[in-house]
């Protein structure tokens, strides 16, 4: 994977982190679906933290 391709994933990867933190403070999702926006959130911090990604 060149440089570009792995920059575009992490760009793609904070993205999504981002859109998730959004979606998880909206009024109208039930308690499920509010811990598996969790959960994804903490998976993509775990994916980020591997690839050395500051915090966000």
């Amino acid at each position: 994977m060149d440089n570009v391709e792995f920059q575009q994933r992490n760009a793609t990867l904070v993205t999504l982190h981002n859109q998730l933190l959004r979606l998880y403070s909206v009024p109208w999702l039930t308690t499920v679906q509010r811990e598996r926006v969790d959960r994804c959130i903490h998976i993509i911090s775990l994916i980020a933290d591997r690839r050395g990604l500051i915090h966000f």
